[in-house]
């Protein structure tokens, strides 16, 4: 709600309409990754996997084709198969399902573990015994936050130890992300952090949360967010 003082001045009716534009479209991007990963999946994976099965059975009942026949038949399915590999990363790209098949926590930990993927950085995670009961919105801004926090250390040189640790302290959830990465630095600045940091600002003070970025001590960079807790999970997780 605008005070009369925001309402009278043009700079802040601006900035609130170009807050409440970005709350919108990052909404609708949302929306659309989620129908158009449905969409790979269910028709476009449907189909492919249809077209392998039916490749598979060719090959079983016409076992005298002339062998360079046969090896078409194999190349086309070997590469359908590698199609569908491919719309499976990109359904997992789009909209992980393990976020919405088995919560926050789970997809973190398949975030970190597909981002370190090549990497020789000791991880270390941290998460509370059980998981609130969050809002969609919630699940999505933590999450996206977090490939946010996670793709910036895995850009960082020489990473020996990367920590996740969450975290229910202060009437809410807490996300911190420790690492002892070597970033790249352009005018004595992080390459590509200012964008990354204020998506991830927006995203959280959207839903009244915060995202801090810790001077460096000792070659170590703190990113944290701090989301509110509804009440009423506070007082149950007290009980």
């Amino acid at each position: 709600m605008q005070t009369s003082t925001e309402s009278n001045d043009p700079r802040m009716a601006a900035l609130s309409d170009a807050e409440e534009l970005i709350d919108r479209l990052q909404a609708e991007a949302e929306s659309h990754r989620a129908t158009l990963s449905r969409a790979i999946h269910d028709d476009l994976g449907g189909l492919m996997v249809s077209a392998a099965m039916d490749f598979t059975s060719v090959g079983q009942h016409l076992l005298e084709l002339a062998p360079p026949i046969r090896r078409q038949l194999d190349r086309g399915r070997e590469t359908l198969e590698s199609a569908i590999d491919m719309s499976r990363r990109m359904v997992e790209e789009l909209r992980p399902s393990i976020l919405d098949n088995f919560g926050l926590f789970a997809a973190l930990k398949w975030q970190l573990k597909q981002a370190s993927e090549g990497s020789n950085a000791k991880l270390t995670e941290n998460y509370p015994a059980t998981e609130p009961n969050f809002q969609p919105a919630a699940v999505t801004a933590l999450f996206r936050l977090a490939q946010e926090a996670i793709a910036m250390i895995f850009k960082r040189r020489n990473l020996g130890a990367v920590s996740l640790n969450l975290q229910i302290e202060n009437a809410g959830i807490t996300m911190r992300f420790t690492d002892d990465g070597t970033p790249e630095l352009v005018d004595g600045r992080e390459f590509g952090a200012a964008g990354s940091i204020t998506s991830m600002k927006h995203r959280i003070r959207a839903l009244g949360g915060t995202v801090d970025l810790l001077p460096r001590e000792d070659g170590v960079t703190v990113l944290t967010a701090h989301l509110p807790l509804p009440e009423t999970y506070a007082s149950d997780s007290s009980a």
